[in-house]
């Protein structure tokens, strides 16, 4: 996996437990160092085509979860190390 999907989808879960909602792109971009939105929805577009990243609504603000999949990867990353 590519290291920029691989942080986008750890602050996609770090965000989204500490604010109790689905981060913004913005937030994100600015989670990861990334420069706009637009960086972001193409890593959330990939992570979504792999399987790793559900998005609830489509084209609608704060709905991306993880998926099973993106959860289990997420923890045996962690568990790995």
């Amino acid at each position: 996996m590519n290291i920029m999907r691989y942080r986008v989808l750890r602050a996609i879960q770090s965000l989204r437990v500490a604010n109790d909602i689905s981060p913004s792109y913005d937030e994100i971009a600015e989670e990861v160092g990334l420069q706009n939105r637009a960086s972001v929805h193409y890593h959330v577009k990939k992570l979504t085509k792999e399987g790793l990243l559900l998005a609830r609504v489509r084209a609608k603000a704060r709905t991306l979860l993880l998926s099973d999949a993106g959860k289990e990867f997420l923890a045996k990353i962690i568990l790995d190390k």
